[in-house]
């Protein structure tokens, strides 16, 4: 079988576990806002990191909408820390939570 034959049959498995990781990076994301709000003295380089994979991932794996909510997320995080921040930062958070969500119920009822 060649390489792209195998990627098709395994593109369901491929998928749901892109979802599945994706959904722990999601969740360190929130741990490391967390502390953010903490401290306001850390960064958030680390979601802005994390946002950035799950943008480029997504993207590859052909969650659009999944990877534009990601890509809000990464900007957030880089941009400068304004006092409307942490709220910004909280609804795309969310946003990109309820995307992952849906991909994966989406996932669920065509298996």
């Amino acid at each position: 079988m060649n390489p792209s034959a195998a990627l098709v049959l395994n593109a369901p498995d491929i998928s749901r576990r892109f979802l599945t990781r994706t959904k722990t990076e999601v969740e360190r994301s929130r741990e490391l806002f967390t502390l953010y709000l903490a401290s306001p003295k850390s960064n958030l380089a680390g979601v802005q990191n994390l946002a950035h994979k799950i943008c480029g991932s997504g993207a590859l794996f052909g969650f659009d909408v999944l990877s534009r909510c990601a890509h809000s997320v990464e900007k957030l995080a880089a941009g400068p820390a304004g006092a409307d921040l942490p709220v910004q930062l909280e609804a795309a958070l969310r946003a990109l939570e309820i995307q992952i969500d849906a991909e994966v119920r989406a996932r669920a009822t065509e298996a």
